[in-house]
């Protein structure tokens, strides 16, 4: 059977388990609550703004007092470590993000300069194109105008040319029939030296003719002896269609 002193001894053993296992519950809340506060600066990189402001808040909510016990000044250290970290991280993060800003800033400011350079530039070589296309336009109408002019000389030359042959010729005819007249009445005698000048007569008309005729080549461009052998085989029919009026 127990006696008094054991059952005390049993009674001061089990307080001094209890009071040892709160002493270790004890310890283990206060680091866990020292880690909680380490833990405020995981994932600080990369992390947004807001994100970092939030640590930063949940920091200044804690308040490291007596509760700590022999591990305060630990816990206010840790505190001010982590408290330094967050704030370093908020600077960094928001220089980054000004930085970022500013880079956007200028892309887009870039982006509108380069977009302005392409729309002036399309508008300039535009206008130079507008510009050329008139010059060229205005030329060409020139050059038509002209060229019709030139024409229309040309036709009216050749139109009188062709009045002073006829009246030409027609008085040649008129004359070579008053002649013929004139030979009939003749003496007989005369009927073969009259055919002889005649044919001399009609000869010389051909030739007159055909000179007539290459000049009028020659003035249309081609040399002397081209106009010549033009007039030789339109006289002699190697020409389809086109005849000497003689």
């Amino acid at each position: 059977m127990r006696d008094a002193k054991d059952v005390i001894d049993d009674a001061e053993e089990l307080r001094e388990r209890e009071e040892a296992d709160k002493e270790v519950q004890r310890i283990a809340y206060i680091e866990a609550r020292i880690e909680e506060i380490k833990g405020l600066t995981d994932g600080l990189l990369g992390a947004d703004v807001h994100i970092l402001q939030a640590r930063a808040d949940k920091a200044d909510n804690i308040v490291i007092e007596e509760s700590y016990g022999e591990f305060e000044e630990a816990a206010k250290a840790m505190w001010t470590s982590s408290r330094q970290a967050i704030s370093k991280a908020i600077g960094d993060r928001q220089k980054y993000d000004l930085e970022q800003t500013e880079l956007e800033t200028l892309r887009k400011d870039k982006e509108a300069r380069d977009k302005k350079d392409r729309e002036d530039q399309i508008a300039t070589d535009a206008a130079e194109q507008a510009t050329i296309d008139a010059e060229k336009k205005a030329q060409e109408e020139k050059d038509q105008i002209e060229a019709d002019k030139q024409q229309a000389i040309k036709d009216k030359e050749t139109a009188e040319q062709a009045t002073k042959d006829a009246v030409a010729k027609a008085k040649k005819d008129a004359d070579d029939a008053v002649k013929a007249e004139q030979d009939r009445v003749e003496q007989a005698e005369q009927v073969e030296k009259e055919a002889a000048a005649k044919r001399e007569a009609n000869q010389a008309h051909r030739k007159k003719i055909n000179n007539a005729a290459a000049s009028k080549l020659k003035d249309a461009g081609l040399s002397i002896d081209q106009a010549k052998e033009v007039v030789t085989m339109i006289a002699q029919g190697k020409i389809p269609h086109v005849t000497i009026a003689y």
